[in-house]
């Protein structure tokens, strides 16, 4: 139903002039000035809006823009009006705008009511000013009178508020002299007075904000400002497409690069293809957004100006050098933000429907990195350069998504990395989950193809760099990068800066980076763990394949499941059209039962074309469930490699508690497998000849046990010299299965090395004696075990026949893993005598080797002789027997002249209430002893000599303090003793 008011005139004449009499009907529509206005609102509601405002006292200054975001209504007969009987009446425009900004200039002209360029111009003919300076109101009306908008400001002036403004809403403050009032927000924020600004005047063009940038003294003090203003202008909306120069973050391509041309021998490499034309960056027309984003974008750029700027960063480009220009514009077809950035520093960001304010600031902040980049700088030669290496797009774009998101992360507390990760793959953005998890699919560093798997391995790249070498080393390579231009012989471009600041070559990076994605990013950071390409199982058979690895950091990644303990050959051997100038970069990740891993660089020999590395699936230094063998392409175009798993040589022996052992040749910087399977429990030595002249050789010594893991240990030889190997077969309830030993020569000939498994000496120390005796070669060496299974101390005599020259050497084990270790040179071949305390100190003592060296010509007779050693109280009576033989007896030349033994005890002495008479008496006459007093570090706290048969001792206080104290009884020029100890107690 119309809603126009139809006027109906009757007007009635009568002329009386005969009968006749004539009636006129005039029906007549009341004119655009005459229509009576309502507060109800118009179908047109929404479909256009009041946007900007500029009153003032000239009437050619002054103008009402309109904004219509959608296709343009039939304007005719529209009015504008203060509701102070003026009334403006719009004519049609023409249709074909979308995103149509008609201004309203009260002044004289011509209209231009074309709308294909999205910009509308009528001019109201004014003579006088249409708006009042002190506060009006102002009403969109359609042509019945129906209201579509409505805006006041300074509170009007008197004409009652309408539409959605609410009553206590003044508006904003009538604009200074050179600006005008703008809405900054979309159609749903005009009718809130705060959302309009007073800002730069825009007629028939999107608002502009004007922010001063608001220093963030949080992060490093940094004040950047130094007392100059700065501002922000963030125009929301573009009203028509346009084209400028720069870096389109919204370019994607399916396709990869094209391979780079082989380089010439002698001449530098020519350029890499590049990615996105630089000089073609197409941004497209668009809405504006809301208030909130805008404020957000304000708050978003405010920080990371200080961030970057307190990083190192430098300066942005900025727009004719002075302002820093954003403009926003709402995406209604991308679920994510996007954005892109011209090489003066304007910075355009596309608002994504599903877009949350963390992606908005990571669009944002990876924008505003670019403008850093792009900053025009001057050398000490008049010389012009940025940041931006056009050649190496991959490392900008990389380096600003980082930072993007560490801004992102700095400015929202609540975030993680992993979280931002979930969040853009809800809405369907960059993710570590969905993108770069094919290696072979993306050649992160060469030219650019926009897509979002190229963009997360360059972000992961740069992320690698921050976490790995630091921030310090990052901002090192930012500032050795230089662009002047294409091909320009001062470039300096990122891979350089990387090999001069990291001090390694580009493939040992790569590699370094392959690592850490595969192996320390998944455990640390939260990446998800990339799956292997292929999957070979190695079950003691040759198994293998050819694959195909693409250029420029492209990665295949083959997983061995092994399901057999013998030892294996990784051989390589690459191929392909440019393989002369390929860098290829082959490493072994290694994956232990217990969920450990490590890594293994293979070495690759660029004159063959091959590479070779063994592994052993019982270690070092635990058992290998699975191998990840990944090879990639540094540098360079596609190539192929192929792999053969086989079978490694390996020599066995079987130990059967006897000597057993060879003789293998060595050549120069290689290696031989000794595997020895053991059958029998006695410990045994792995002794090496190694030949004269021989000097430097690494051997690698793997204990595997029955539990599944596997001790290592390396030692390094640099004097030719061999030292004796001990190994137990037996570790509490653990026993060992095998040992592989791993010989390294790693001098510049082929030796032969004899090496012998020779069986040792074991004990078990119950707090009862024993006697062992052994004949030792000359120049050979003798281990003996003693395991300790008490606490009491025991004595340790060793009787030296035959040579007379060793070095004994007493290894004591703690439970808390420390080992001590006291060598004796004897030159006398008399004998040696040490105490055993097993429970003196804590921790407790597990067991005691005894490293018999004998270092003289003739073959030595050792009597081993292990005497407990009685715990002394008061009245103690000491006079025990081992076998039948007085407590400290062991045969002695006659003919000696000095016979030397001890006999050891110890109590506890409570010098508090008690004094102690300490008596020795030893019925064998002819000789004479000495007593030395030990504390309970068993350091020497006192000695008594003398040569009595019978000695007393008073002990009192305070010269003894409380506590245990040991005894040591050294006798001499008697060939055994009967002694007898007592400890009288005296009451204070």
């Amino acid at each position: 139903m119309s809603r126009k008011l139809i006027a109906v005139i009757i007007i009635s004449i009568v002329v009386v002039a005969g009968a006749s009499t004539a009636v006129i009907i005039i029906l007549n529509n009341r004119g655009p000035n005459e229509t009576q206005l309502h507060d109800s609102p118009s179908e047109f509601e929404g479909q256009m809006i009041i946007y900007e405002v500029k009153p003032s006292s000239a009437v050619n200054e002054e103008y009402v823009e309109l904004y219509c975001n959608g296709e343009i209504p039939n304007t005719q007969g529209w009015i504008l009006t203060t509701y102070d009987n003026d009334r403006i009446v719009l004519p049609k425009i023409s249709e074909g705008g979308s995103f149509t900004y008609i201004r309203i200039l009260s002044r004289v002209g011509a209209n231009d009511l074309n709308s294909s360029d999205n910009q509308v111009t009528i001019f109201a003919n004014q003579t006088t000013p249409f708006l009042n300076l002190g506060g009006d109101e102002i009403g969109l009306h359609d042509a019945e009178g129906y209201l579509i908008d409505f805006f006041r400001y300074s509170g009007g002036n008197g004409d009652g508020i309408k539409g959605i403004w609410s009553d206590d809403d003044m508006g904003p403050a009538t604009p200074s002299e050179d600006k005008s009032l703008s809405l900054i927000g979309s159609f749903e924020d005009r009718g809130v007075g705060e959302y309009w600004m007073d800002s730069p005047q825009t007629p028939g063009e999107p608002n502009i904000a004007v922010f001063p940038v608001e220093n963030v003294s949080s992060i490093n003090n940094y004040d950047f400002l130094q007392g100059n203003e700065e501002e922000i202008w963030i125009t929301n909306g573009i009203r028509k497409e346009e084209i400028l120069s720069g870096i389109n973050d919204d370019w994607h391509s399916d396709e990869p690069p094209e391979e780079p041309p082989e380089p010439v021998p002698g001449e530098e490499p020519p350029p890499q293809p590049l990615g996105p034309p630089e000089d073609n960056i197409t941004i497209e027309a668009g809405d504006g957004v809301s208030n909130e984003i805008v404020d957000l974008v304000r708050e978003h750029i405010s920080y990371s100006l200080t961030l970057y700027r307190a990083l190192g960063f430098g300066e942005p480009a900025k727009v004719n050098n002075s302002v820093i220009k954003i403009r926003v514009v709402l995406d209604n077809e991308e679920p994510s933000s996007s954005g892109l950035c011209s090489d003066e520093g304007e910075i355009i960001i596309r608002i994504g429907y599903k877009s949350t304010k963390e992606g908005i600031k990571v669009t944002g902040e990876h924008e505003l990195m670019h403008a850093f980049q792009f900053k025009k700088r001057q050398d000490g030669n008049g010389g012009t350069y940025h940041k931006f290496p056009q050649p190496d797009l991959w490392w900008a774009e990389g380096q600003a998504e980082l930072f993007g998101i560490l801004s992102m992360l700095g400015n929202y507390k609540h975030m993680t990395m992993r979280k931002w990760m979930n969040m853009s793959r809800n809405i369907s953005s960059i993710n570590w989950w969905d993108h770069y998890r094919y290696l072979n699919k993306t050649r992160p560093f060469i030219g650019w193809t926009g897509s979002d798997d190229h963009y997360m391995a360059a972000c992961l790249f740069n992320k690698f760099l921050y976490e790995e070498y630091g921030l310090e080393k990052l901002m090192e390579v930012y500032n050795l990068i230089r662009f002047y231009g294409m091909s320009d012989s001062r470039n300096v471009y990122p891979m350089d800066a990387l090999v001069q600041v990291l001090k390694k070559n580009w493939t040992a990076i790569y590699a370094h980076f392959l690592r850490w994605l595969l192996l320390e990013a998944p455990a640390k950071n939260g990446v998800p763990t990339y799956t292997p390409n292929v999957k070979l199982t190695y079950e003691g058979k040759p198994v293998g394949d050819t694959k195909e690895v693409k250029g420029s950091g492209a990665a295949v990644i083959e997983q061995v499941e092994i399901k057999n303990s013998t030892a294996f050959d990784v051989k390589l051997n690459y191929s392909g059209k440019y393989s002369d100038h390929a860098k290829w970069s082959v490493q072994v990740l290694i994956f232990y039962e217990d969920g450990s891993n490590s890594s293994m660089k293979v070495p690759i020999d660029t004159k063959t074309k091959s590479g070779k590395i063994r592994i052993d699936p019982l270690g070092p230094p635990k058992k290998i469930a699975r191998i990840w063998v990944v090879k990639g392409i540094a540098m360079g175009a596609t190539g192929n490699i192929t792999m053969e798993v086989t079978p490694a040589n390996s020599i066995t022996l079987n130990y059967n508690n006897k000597t057993v052992g060879d003789t293998k040749s060595v050549e120069p910087n290689k290696k031989v497998y000794e595997i020895i399977n053991i059958n029998g429990l006695k410990p045994f030595s792995i002794k090496m000849d190694l030949p004269e002249g021989a000097h430097k050789w690494r051997f690698t010594i793997n204990r595997v046990w029955d539990n599944g893991t596997i001790t290592s240990e390396t030692i390094e030889v640099d004097s030719g010299i061999w030292f004796d190997y001990l190994v137990d077969p037996v570790e509490g309830d653990d026993k060992l299965q095998k040992v592989v030993v791993i010989k390294e020569n790693l001098n510049n000939e082929t030796y032969e090395v004899k090496m012998s498994v020779v069986p040792q000496v074991k004990i078990t120390y119950n707090g009862d004696g024993a006697v062992e005796s052994a004949l030792i070669k000359p120049l050979e060496t003798l281990h003996e075990i003693i395991d300790i299974k008490t606490d009491q101390p025991f004595f340790i005599t060793l009787n030296l026949q035959g040579s007379r020259q060793w070095i004994i050497t007493v290894k004591r084990y703690w439970e808390n893993g420390t080992i001590t270790e006291e060598p004796y040179v004897i030159t006398d071949g008399s004998s040696f005598s040490t105490l055993v305390y097993p429970a003196a100190k804590d921790p407790k003592l597990k067991k005691v080797i005894l490293v018999k060296e004998n270092l003289g010509t003739e073959t030595g007779n050792v009597t081993m002789l292990i005497a407990p050693i009685t715990i002394l109280g008061v009245d103690t009576l000491i006079a025990p027997f081992i076998f039948g033989i007085p407590y400290a007896y062991y045969p002695v030349e006659q003919q000696s002249i000095d016979y030397g033994f001890f006999i050891e005890a110890y109590c506890y002495l409570d010098t508090d209430n008690y004094e102690y008479e300490f008596h020795v008496n030893l019925p064998t006459a002819g000789g004479y002893f000495d007593v030395i007093i030990l504390d309970e570090n068993l350091e020497e706290f006192k000695r008594y000599e003398g040569n009595q048969e019978d000695f007393l001792l008073y002990i009192e206080n305070p010269e003894f303090p409380p506590g245990i104290y040991y005894f040591s009884i050294q006798v001499h020029n008697v060939p055994y003793i009967d002694a007898i100890i007592d400890i009288i107690e005296i009451p204070i």
